[in-house]
């Protein structure tokens, strides 16, 4: 739990929802797996707190954390790329506020 808390509070919300979204699948897939193995028919046998081995919340939360590094690269690549066009729009407006200056001083000159 402190390492999803962690990954809450550092990474946006989209990319700790696609954390938790595959590792809930990663999970229940391996629940279904376990359920199916013992042929269970009826739910009432279940038990519904059976602990987590630590073993398996670590499966579990790889293919999380690899969703959430995956999609944190690509909002860090769109980033970079929106950064980069306005520093660019920004270089090309001052360059031509630059080119009016001296375009005025050259017509001034002249008269």
């Amino acid at each position: 739990m402190a390492l999803v808390a962690f990954l809450a509070s550092a990474v946006g919300p989209r990319v700790a929802a696609a954390y938790t979204h595959t590792t809930l699948i990663e999970l229940t897939l391996d629940d279904q797996v376990a359920t199916s193995d013992y042929n269970i028919t009826d739910s009432s046998q279940q038990e519904d707190s059976t602990p987590l081995s630590d073993a398996k919340l670590r499966a579990a939360s790889k293919p999380g954390l690899s969703a959430a590094a995956t999609k944190s690269k690509l909002f860090a690549d769109h980033e970079e790329r929106e950064i980069r066009r306005l520093s660019t729009n920004i270089i090309n407006h001052q360059e031509i506020k630059h080119k009016i200056s001296l375009d005025a001083e050259y017509i001034v000159g002249e008269l």
